[in-house]
C-alpha cells in the first residue's frame, strides 16, 4: 500500500516543476518521499492512509521534483563578510531567520501519526 498517489499530489503540489513533470517523474518522486519517511519514521498505516501521512508524502515528492529533498536551506542573509588573510567568515541573518528546517511541515504532519526511528533501518507497520 502506497502512502499517496499522483492524483492526490496533484491537488497538493502546485510548484512549476511538479506541474510540468510527467507521471513517471512524479511517481519516482512519490517513491523517494516514501523512502524518506520509512527511513526517518516508524508509522502505523491504516486503510485508508491517514491524511497527514498522505500530505507529508506529497510535500516530500514536491521537494524531490524541485531538487531540494536532500538540500539544506539557509535563511535570508542580512550581511556577509569574508577576510582572506587570517581566514575569517561571518553571516548575519535577518531576525527570525537562520538555517531553516526544510522539513518542519513534514515533521509536524508525521509527528501525529508516526514515531522517529532510532536507527537507520526501515521499519513500517501496515495495518
Amino acid at each position: 500500500m502506497a502512502y499517496t498517489d499522483i492524483a492526490y499530489c496533484d491537488t497538493v503540489n502546485t510548484s512549476t516543476a511538479w506541474v510540468a513533470a510527467d507521471d513517471p517523474t512524479k511517481q519516482l518522486a512519490i517513491d523517494m518521499g516514501e523512502l524518506w519517511i520509512d527511513k526517518t519514521y516508524t508509522c502505523v498505516i491504516s486503510d485508508p492512509v491517514q491524511d497527514n501521512l498522505q500530505r507529508a508524502n506529497a510535500l516530500l515528492a514536491d521537494k524531490h521534483v524541485n531538487g531540494d529533498l536532500y538540500e539544506v536551506q539557509e535563511g535570508e542573509i542580512k550581511s556577509k563578510s569574508v577576510t582572506a588573510d587570517t581566514v575569517s567568515s561571518s553571516k548575519e541573518y535577518l531576525q527570525g531567520s537562520g538555517t531553516v528546517d526544510p522539513f518542519a511541515e513534514v515533521n509536524l504532519l508525521l509527528g501525529s501519526v508516526c514515531s522517529i526511528n532510532s536507527g537507520s533501518f526501515f521499519i513500517t507497520v501496515r495495518v
